[in-house]
């Protein structure tokens, strides 16, 4: 089971960077352009010297100080939050921290977007990426770069493509040398890994899996409990899920679209991507199957696929479809309804869960399932009820509200 999915084979290398080169344009992060710095204010707006004024006057005058306007810093708890934290501890703490910010030196990166280096990785963060310090060769000050798909004690060879504050972001160019002791890229059984940001670990054993997993908990207590490490329990060994592949109960692939306006009559709907987010990247991956999805959802997905370019005409805006994963109800019992929540001012059914883009397609036929001796349906309508089992207790609930997806482990969980 993966943290969450191309095949990189026997091969160190991964496709995912090294086949084509990043995008020229892509989305700016901390204002990669400028090597950190942010944007540069425009102009003074302020009046000019009157006329007449000396010439002497001006003649000496300094260039004016260009501002520099910097990112806020990330919300506590945030991804960005945790990265950033990973990143401090690596760089040697905090105090070496406060020295380059007081120098005004921790959004300057003496990397350039594009550049190609060698690194060895130093560990995992607590989102799955790799992290490793600049050599002292090339910066004298602490600096770290984040790439996917790596792992410790690995030299690998990446290729930045935006710079932030202590760290730049990096694709995985090719490992030069792997970590035998840990890498194995003939566990990897989904065709997108490399590419896809769904997964990070397929290429290593399950319970070196677990164990990273272990170890997030032990950071997360670390850096957001505010308890002395005195007080803070021993982390107990990550419990682990019976089911490792073909367990997510819930998927969502979304595409993009252009404005009407800037549509084409020549745009060939079977080359529209509907799927994953590249990693490192705003752009859709189109996915024709997810490994880490139940049997149903991936019976289900092709023709949800085909049924969204066929209609793409009456769609304005790209948008997020739901496969999600629940027991058929028997032929002899009624139709549910769910109560609306009385407790609540919001409206039925009403979920954050729900994306503001969220459509429902179904597929051209109706897809059942058997798996674990039970019927299986995928449901697609956000508004529809979805039954799970939880031992000997069921549960029903909106499609487009929260529930565990990996249903494999609530059992475990509860009897724990």
């Amino acid at each position: 089971m993966d943290l969450d999915s191309e095949d990189v084979g026997a091969s160190s290398r991964l496709r995912s960077s090294s086949a084509t080169p990043p995008p020229a344009k892509k989305a700016r992060l901390a204002d990669e352009d400028d090597g950190g710095q942010g944007p540069v204010a425009g102009p003074s707006s302020a009046p000019g010297p009157a006329k007449g004024a000396s010439n002497q006057a001006q003649k000496g005058k300094g260039k004016k100080k260009r501002k520099i306007r910097r990112p806020p810093p990330p919300e506590p708890g945030s991804s960005e939050d945790v990265i950033l934290r990973d990143v401090i501890e690596l760089l040697d703490g905090e105090e070496a921290i406060k020295k380059l910010e007081a120098e005004g030196k921790d959004w300057e990166s003496p990397l350039e977007k594009g550049q190609i280096l060698e690194v060895v990785v130093d560990e995992l963060s607590s989102n799955g990426e790799a992290i490793a310090r600049v050599p002292s060769t090339i910066s004298a000050n602490p600096w770290a770069i984040l790439v996917p798909f790596a792992l410790p004690g690995e030299t690998v060879r990446v290729r930045v493509y935006a710079n932030v504050r202590l760290h730049s972001l990096a694709d995985l160019v090719e490992v030069v040398k792997p970590n035998e002791e840990m890498r194995d890229d003939s566990r990897v059984r989904c065709r997108y890994f490399g590419t896809c940001a769904g997964c990070q670990y397929q290429m290593l054993s399950y319970d070196t899996q677990l164990q990273l997993k272990q170890r997030v908990v032990e950071k997360a207590y670390k850096n957001f409990s505010g308890l002395p490490p005195s007080l803070v329990p021993p982390i107990l060994p990550t419990i682990a899920s019976p089911k490792t592949y073909g367990y997510r109960t819930k998927i969502t692939p979304h595409f993009d679209l252009p404005p009407v306006a800037r549509r084409k009559e020549s745009d060939d709907p079977a080359k529209l991507p509907i799927g994953f987010g590249e990693k490192g990247r705003r752009k859709v991956m189109d996915i024709e199957e997810c490994v880490i999805a139940t049997p149903v959802l991936n019976q289900a997905l092709p023709g949800i696929r085909e049924n969204v370019r066929n209609k793409l005409h009456t769609y304005k805006r790209g948008a997020t479809l739901l496969l999600r994963d629940s027991f058929r109800r028997p032929d002899n019992e009624e139709p549910s309804t769910l109560p609306a929540d009385t407790n609540s001012d919001a409206p039925p059914q009403a979920d954050s869960e729900v994306p503001s883009d969220a459509i429902s397609v179904e597929p051209p036929t109706t897809t059942t399932s058997e798996q674990d001796g039970e019927a299986h349906v995928c449901i697609t309508d956000y508004k529809a009820t979805v039954r799970e089992h939880v031992g000997n207790t069921r549960f029903e609930f909106p499609a487009g509200s929260f529930f565990q997806n990996n249903n494999s482990v609530l059992s475990p969980l509860v009897e724990y």
